[in-house]
């Protein structure tokens, strides 16, 4: 057993050596290449932990650094801050950029920005098929830059010894949480197949509102769906969003010919009409020799002399052509008047309508937009919490809470310093706990639900890794008013301490005062 375990650990340093003996980089490159993997290596652990959809650290390794510089990188130049070499990033506003034609990388020498270079050079699929064309420029930049921001994590808010979530303005923070969003909802196993997959042929987007309607409703999956896509168009380039609202355009003035079903099926069938004697003509014209040499000589005269038709027979195969074409279109204009059709491509548009409205307001906040988001987002965690039996699935859930609240919405504000948000979380998280302490999963500090949730709650807010690792000690303090003093503990290290009023007897504390309870009952 010891021999098995052991195989499986690599020693990166050594790999990291051999593979850039083979790589002509200078020599503080190699080095910085070098501390980057020992940083990820010493943050991996703590970083797993808390963001349990992850790769495992071997694969993140061997297939997004060691992988990306053997096949797609051969030049790394560490920009000096001090000059006006670094003028170029800070006018985009990045720490580094990438040209994947000469597989070079241009960084500022930090391992946060060397990583983000090969994470952003490595290449990147993600297949969005024309029927999304009204969305997919944004959809692909989100999924492109959010996977940059989830590679670079692991040393951005770990550092080996804490969880830090920083603040950086380099950051497209809306990116990053609508990415962490679908990360959350549907792991990462999917958005890596969707990375990875160029074969152009499957419909991921579809697959994930599929995967919302069956694992929580189609109205949860299409409000969820909507939600998420106006977040998207409202934080793409100006000019992205002039072309979305002359499609929004469009759409009303479709959808304004839609409502009437009478008369929109009148022009389908007037439509109809005109290519039905198309056709007529195209075959009386096939049928006679004389109408064919008739059409020929029409159609030549029209021609400049360079496309002129060479034969009657290059004739015959035009005019074929043309009636097949003809004959396609009749089938589809049928279809649309057939009522599940009609009702179908109603549907969508009126969806797509609803993405791109926002595009029409006058001063349009999207921080309402995002924030409407999460509330979407937080209706499935609710209703996860319904389904929930094993004990390793609360635990993760509480893991998943706990990381979704440190998100930053926008660069100044995290999910739950966001009072509508933080409202709904602590609902979600209280009912959480109960159900957890009912099961015993979490020892129970108090017999009242409500104080026992807060204390419980404050030792969830620590910055603790490893929940295992989390003692809670209590104290009634009699003053004028009486206090609770919460003290919480990384196993025999205080983490913090906090006050707050008790008004309940001493009586109602499940646990002897001054003593280390575990948070989790082993």
């Amino acid at each position: 057993m010891k021999s098995k375990f052991f195989s499986k650990l690599k020693d990166y340093n050594y790999i990291m050596d051999q593979l850039l003996e083979k790589k002509n980089f200078e020599e503080d490159v190699k080095n910085l290449l070098l501390s980057m993997v020992y940083k990820i290596e010493t943050s991996y652990n703590d970083y797993s932990k808390i963001k349990r959809n992850n790769l495992s650290q071997n694969e993140f390794i061997d297939n997004i650094i060691i992988k990306t510089l053997k096949e797609h990188c051969g030049y790394i130049y560490l920009v000096d801050p001090k000059n006006g070499e670094k003028d170029i990033l800070e006018k985009q506003n990045v720490i580094a950029m990438t040209n994947e034609v000469e597989k070079k990388i241009y960084a500022y020498p930090t391992e946060i920005a060397l990583l983000y270079g090969i994470s952003d050079i490595k290449p990147k699929f993600f297949f969005i098929g024309n029927k999304y064309n009204y969305i997919k420029q944004p959809f692909q930049e989100m999924l492109i830059e959010g996977t940059n921001l989830n590679n670079t994590e692991v040393i951005r808010n770990f550092n080996g010894w804490s969880w830090n979530v920083e603040v950086d303005s380099r950051i497209n923070n809306i990116y990053n949480c609508l990415y962490q969003t679908l990360s959350l909802l549907f792991g990462h196993t999917f958005l890596d197949f969707w990375e990875n997959d160029f074969s152009g042929k499957k419909d991921y987007i579809s697959e994930m509102r599929k995967r919302m309607e069956e694992g929580y409703s189609k109205n949860i999956s299409d409000s969820f769906y909507i939600a998420f896509c106006n977040v998207l168009i409202l934080n793409t380039r100006k000019s992205e969003q002039m072309k979305q609202k002359r499609t929004l355009q469009l759409l009303l003035k479709e959808y304004k010919e839609m409502k009437d079903k009478n008369k929109y099926i009148y022009t389908i069938s007037k439509e109809k009409k005109v290519l039905e004697t198309q056709i007529k003509n195209i075959e009386d014209t096939l049928e006679n020799k004389d109408l064919l040499l008739k059409e020929y000589n029409v159609r030549n005269l029209k021609l400049s002399k360079n496309k002129k038709i060479f034969n009657v027979s290059e004739l015959t195969e035009i005019l074929e052509k043309e009636k097949k074409e003809k004959e396609k279109l009749m089938t589809r204009l049928t279809e649309l008047t057939k009522p599940s059709v009609y009702n179908k491509n109603k549907h969508d548009i009126e969806e797509k309508i609803e993405i791109l409205k926002p595009l029409a307001e006058d001063n349009v906040d999207i921080y309402k937009y995002l924030v409407n988001m999460q509330k979407k987002f937080l209706t499935c965690v609710s209703k996860e919490i319904e389904d929930i039996e094993k004990k390793e699935d609360f635990i993760d859930l509480v893991y998943t809470i706990r990381y979704y609240r440190n998100i930053h919405l926008t660069s100044d504000k995290m999910i739950k310093e966001i009072p509508e948000l933080n409202n709904s979380l602590n609902k979600i998280a209280c009912k959480l706990v109960t159900l957890m302490c009912q099961k015993g999963i979490f020892h129970i500090f108090c017999k009242d639900i409500a104080m026992n949730y807060k204390i419980i709650l404050q030792a969830l807010n620590s910055s603790i890794v490893d929940i295992d690792d989390i003692d809670i000690c209590l104290k009634i303090e009699n003053t004028e008013s009486c206090k609770l003093i919460i003290e919480i503990y990384d196993n025999d290290a205080i983490d913090s301490t906090l006050e707050i009023d008790y008004q309940l007897d001493k009586k109602d504390l499940s646990v002897r005062q001054k003593k280390h309870i575990p948070l989790v009952n082993f």
